[in-house]
């Protein structure tokens, strides 16, 4: 059989490429050093860390992917996650931040772009080490990171000039603190700070860089499950034509915005007890851009 594209400790994955992703994510979550990793992330985030202006910072909705060269003066990260996952993918050239949350197709997309970002030849092998971070322990992110282990390990039989070493995976029971009777997530954001060269865990976000709104609507609505709009070369988000949105209907909508948080919270996340304190607020704003949505 091929080797793994995966590598722990220096060591691949020694599962069939065919091996079930549920095989694929118990063995990982299993294995001693990533057990140990996940706790030392987990406690490097215990304080939480602003990055705040003037620190020039390059955010990551959801839905959405960006690389910068390892040489750009920026801190490239995504938060606010709870049952998504937040990757880092690290080379000397180049760094790649993902906010994945599990929609249909966006796992295939995620490796398409990831290739894009390090490309290789016959005689060049992409070594890029892994950083995962995010998801409670539940049915939604037991799949998701099912799914995105499997992809990482299987990329050898489409990709075999590439290697990815996993540095930390603190995700589903790894990430899971049960402090009262709702379960929370120790990590929900991750960035890299490519000036320090080093991730920061716990890493909120105070400016959404601009188009804060449209993009978090995309988030919300878009037709895409996975899209690209920081372009490193200008330093600016550009919206291709890919790049539309399928509102929902505009009853659904003002039904949602009618509701107190308590009842918005339940019928707007996947992970209501979890939340952040400004999930309600970020919510309402994004849902009136979608309510006064008008494409180009």
């Amino acid at each position: 059989m091929s080797a793994s594209a995966l590598l722990i400790d220096g060591v691949p994955l020694p599962l069939a490429p065919n091996a079930p992703a549920s095989a694929v994510y118990g063995h990982v979550l299993g294995l001693p050093s990533v057990i140990d990793g996940a706790r030392y992330l987990a406690e490097q985030g215990a304080t939480p860390t602003r990055i705040a202006p003037p620190q020039p910072g390059v955010y990551v909705f959801q839905r959405e992917w960006a690389v910068v060269p390892t040489t750009q003066p920026v801190i490239l990260g995504s938060d606010s996650a709870t049952t998504c996952h937040i990757l880092l993918a690290v080379s000397p050239k180049a760094v790649f931040c993902t906010h994945l949350d599990g929609v249909p197709s966006q796992v295939p997309a995620f490796l398409k772009a990831l290739r894009e970002s390090f490309p290789t030849s016959e005689d060049d092998l992409a070594i890029v080490d892994l950083y995962i971070a995010g998801g409670l322990d539940d049915v939604a992110s037991r799949q998701l990171g099912a799914a995105l282990l499997s992809a990482l390990h299987r990329a050898a039989g489409t990709w075999p000039a590439v290697q990815f070493n996993l540095k930390a995976c603190c995700i589903g029971p790894l990430n899971t603190l049960r402090p009262k009777k709702a379960a929370l997530p120790a990590v929900r954001a991750l960035a890299w700070d490519a000036p320090a060269g080093r991730v920061i865990v716990n890493a909120w976000f105070d400016d959404k860089s601009p188009e804060r709104w449209l993009r978090a609507a995309y988030s919300m609505a878009g037709t895409l499950p996975l899209v690209r709009t920081y372009d490193a070369a200008t330093g600016k988000h550009d919206f291709g034509a890919d790049y539309k949105l399928e509102p929902m209907p505009a009853a659904y909508i003002d039904e949602l915005l009618g509701m107190d948080d308590a009842t918005l919270l339940l019928n707007a996340s996947t992970s209501p007890e979890a939340e952040h304190d400004t999930f309600c607020d970020e919510m309402r704003q994004t849902l009136w851009f979608l309510r006064s949505y008008q494409p180009a």
